[in-house]
């Protein structure tokens, strides 16, 4: 009877712990599926940025910036 009990509570136990661990391992993926997708927003946020800047770059070397061509208007 004792060794039967035991044997219920360290399978419940051990279910507890292998449900635990699943748990967290989805948790886990989440987190870092989440990680990914802001990685991938930034990243193009700055390809974005790289264009925008590289377009406002010096005037003496791009004869076509609009401002430049004012200047010389």
């Amino acid at each position: 009877m004792q060794k039967e009990q035991f044997l219920r509570i360290l399978s419940s136990v051990l279910f507890y712990k292998i449900l635990m661990d699943l748990v967290q391992k989805i948790e886990s993926q989440k987190a870092n599926t989440n990680r990914l997708e802001i990685n991938d927003e930034c990243e193009a946020y700055c390809k974005k940025f790289e264009i925008e800047s590289s377009d406002s770059g010096d005037d003496s070397k791009n004869n076509d910036h609009p401002i430049k061509e004012t200047r010389n208007n």
